[in-house]
């Protein structure tokens, strides 16, 4: 068995969640799902291209229109402007996927990651299967649960390739200012780190705007 399979823990919200479907109208509170069900014209759209028979090997990057809408979003929405071609965008099968592939990319063996402590436990199994070392950072409740920028740079060392930013942040709610981002941004530059940016609840706001 790989070796690195021996340290990984089973995330305890998956435990929790496993448990809970054995009930029969279980009040759930535990993950990061919307209280909906999937909009009707999805559903519809997605029996359509069953009907159709779009059910073949499709490009590895993911289908054109998809990256087009992808592209457009980031760009209208987002205003990244730095993305300006579909060769920049591949599709993944969700954000876990996606940051799986991402430290397999960058990680090399003994590489050092800063997250966020507490973070979404799955999250530091991918780069500790990439062969990563998890640096944790705690965030402030004196702080709304945010970083302390100068803790952050204090533990930046020669081994230090990434860090792992999560805003709106899962589990605590916290969320980065533009000081922040700048602040961070800055200490990137300065130690050529990769910033990898998880924004899954970028729509999930009641009284701040996302950034």
């Amino acid at each position: 068995m790989n070796n690195q399979l021996r340290d990984i823990i089973f995330s305890g919200i998956v435990s929790v969640r496993d448990r809970l479907l054995q009930l029969d109208n279980p009040l759930r509170l535990e993950s990061g799902e919307p209280s909906f069900d999937t909009p009707q014209h999805i559903k519809e759209a997605m029996a359509k291209a069953l009907v159709d028979n779009h059910t073949h090997y499709a490009a590895s990057a993911g289908i054109k229109p998809l990256r087009e809408a992808i592209l457009k979003k980031i760009t209208e929405k987002n205003k990244i402007g730095y993305i300006d071609g579909l060769d920049k965008i591949v599709v993944t099968n969700g954000g876990m996927h996606a940051l799986y592939c991402t430290f397999q990319t960058i990680l090399n063996e003994g590489d050092e990651v800063i997250i966020p402590q507490p973070n979404w436990t799955a999250t530091g199994s991918m780069i500790e299967l990439a062969g990563g070392i998890l640096v944790k950072v705690k965030l402030k409740p004196e702080l709304a649960y945010r970083w302390d920028m100068n803790e952050v740079e204090s533990k930046i060392t020669t081994k230090t390739t990434a860090i792992l930013i999560n805003t709106p942040h899962n589990p605590t709610g916290g969320v980065m200012t533009r000081d922040d981002l700048k602040a961070l941004l800055e200490i990137a530059e300065k130690h050529n780190l990769y910033i990898i940016s998880d924004e899954a609840y970028e729509d999930i706001f009641y009284d701040q705007k996302h950034i």
